[in-house]
């Protein structure tokens, strides 16, 4: 979901509770560089505007090595 669609939803629904699922990139699993960067410049938005944020660490996820091999290249 995209910051401003989440900006707009806590607006609309501020008695809701919004919870997300924030994925933490890494450059070990990554090959784009700029996903770290993405990352730090728009997480500081989402704290804004969501409740409850649960952070996952891209590299402790156990299919991520399942996905590499699904990748063509």
């Amino acid at each position: 979901m995209e910051i401003q669609q989440i900006a707009k939803v806590s607006q609309e629904f501020p008695e809701r509770i919004m919870r997300i699922f924030l994925i933490i990139p890494s450059t070990k699993v990554s090959d784009t560089i700029v996903k770290p960067y993405n990352y730090t410049q728009s997480v500081h938005q989402i704290v804004e505007n969501v409740d409850e944020v649960m952070r996952i660490d891209n590299e402790k996820m156990p299919f991520h090595k399942m996905l590499r091999l699904l990748v063509w290249r």
